[in-house]
């Protein structure tokens, strides 16, 4: 998976790891995370996002 979404108690949690030693992003990262990123538009009650790769 490159890029997940994990609620978490009072925030969400966006990692991703393309498989690289340097997480080079390639066309398949930039989807799932525009994917990501409006699922977070859509969720209203965290109080921050982390992102992590």
């Amino acid at each position: 998976m490159v890029v997940s979404l994990e609620k978490k108690r009072g925030y969400l949690l966006l990692t991703f790891n393309t498989g690289g030693k340097y997480n080079v992003f390639n066309s398949r990262f930039m989807l799932d995370m525009i994917d990501a990123l409006a699922e977070v538009e859509k969720i209203r009650d965290p109080h921050y996002l982390v992102i992590r790769g």
